[in-house]
């Protein structure tokens, strides 16, 4: 059985559970025809501070383990000396991994994740596939001393893919084209993300079973767009109860709390934190309609999850958005135009959405597909990486 080194920091933590649950979906399922261990980059002043969790190497499942390592760095200095700091901590975290010897290796975040994985990779003399993710490409790889380091990297990659092909024309327009980028859809939990009856759901979540509900999932940024969402709210011709439930955290939480009770919402926006992800279905399931009007984006699992729970989804045409989003599950705005945002909320409510055709398109999209693309990167070729010890 081949072994996999998975190396990137969205992955969940103790103190951080939600935290790049698509890497940890992905490695479930690369877990399923290889050995996997996730190592984990963490801030060395957080990592410190929770050292008997994060030194214990954890089983996760049949064939998967994860660790983490602390990655020493002064923190918003000299940033374009980012990887050869993650490249030397990882030098020194080798001890602590000697016994699984990978054979291959997946970098997921170019920046500077994927570049230090390149060099540890031409170390150990083992093929490395790179993976983008989105802001990755769409900020990392903006700046040139950065840039370099990735383009050099990706030289010497067994492949470099993308959650989009918008992505994947992103980084060919940045000069980063050798190899071409592949693109590979994430996927989605088919099992958990299904239709259920939206009454039941609402009153599983103790939420009022009449009226119209838009649901927000994500980061509480600005990027994400939901200061937009919340104004187009206020600009949006509808019935008085109609809510919008924001689910999530994050550093601009109390700049939209202040545009909430400007705008005079505070009965009509819930701001419910961060909620478990095993009731992220049941939220989508209360829904009529999810919003994200997003700046910037790559695919966002959760457009996938919401029409795989037969939600439509109004969204900013974005990054790859429109790329998995047809006309009959959802509407496209440009993203920072509130009226337009605010006339698609109407017109999404005010229709009849064909819940069977959503989940339908939304089945093609899912994390056995993805292993199974993952894994065609690294063809038999005879060499040392395909020989099991």
């Amino acid at each position: 059985m081949k072994r996999l080194l998975f190396v990137s920091n969205l992955f969940p933590l103790p103190w951080e559970p939600g935290r790049g649950l698509f890497n940890a979906q992905q490695a479930h399922a690369l877990a399923q025809t290889q050995e996997v261990l996730v190592w984990v980059p963490v801030p060395w002043h957080v990592w410190f501070r929770q050292p008997r969790a994060l030194r214990q190497r954890q089983q996760l499942a049949d064939n998967l383990q994860m660790v983490s390592f602390p990655f020493f760095y002064p923190p918003g200095l000299a940033r374009a000396s980012y990887a050869l700091l993650m490249f030397l901590s990882m030098l020194v975290a080798m001890l602590w991994i000697r016994d699984f010897r990978p054979q291959r290796m997946l970098a997921s975040w170019l920046y500077p994740d994927a570049v230090a994985a390149s060099w540890l990779a031409r170390l150990w003399r083992i093929p490395v596939v790179m993976k983008a993710h989105g802001s990755d490409v769409n900020s990392q790889c903006q700046h040139a001393p950065r840039r370099v380091q990735v383009r050099r990297a990706a030289r010497g990659a067994r492949a470099v893919y993308t959650v989009s092909q918008a992505l994947a024309s992103a980084l060919s327009d940045a000069g980063i084209d050798k190899p071409p980028a592949v693109t590979i859809y994430n996927g989605i939990d088919q099992a958990r993300f299904v239709p259920r009856p939206q009454e039941q759901a609402r009153q599983a979540l103790s939420l009022p079973v009449p009226g119209r509900m838009l649901l927000f999932v994500g980061n509480l940024k600005a990027s994400k767009g939901i200061l937009d969402a919340v104004r187009a709210l206020a600009a949006a011709q509808l019935p008085a109860d109609t809510r919008l439930y924001m689910i999530g955290d994050g550093p601009d939480r109390s700049r939209l709390q202040t545009e909430i009770e400007r705008l005079v919402l505070s009965g009509r926006v819930q701001l419910m934190g961060a909620q478990p992800h095993d009731t992220v279905p049941l939220w989508m399931a209360a829904a009529d309609v999810l919003l994200l009007p997003s700046h910037a984006e790559g695919v966002p699992n959760v457009v996938l999850e919401s029409m795989a729970a037969g939600r439509p989804v109004v969204a900013s045409r974005v990054g790859g958005i429109a790329e998995v989003l047809p006309a009959h599950a959802g509407i496209l705005v440009e993203a920072h135009d509130t009226g337009q945002l605010a006339s698609a909320m109407q017109a999404a409510l005010n229709r009849h959405w064909d819940s069977q055709a959503i989940r339908e398109h939304a089945q093609q999209f899912t994390w056995g597909a993805n292993a199974a693309a993952i894994n065609a990167l690294w063809p038999n070729t005879g060499t040392n990486e395909d020989t099991d010890d």
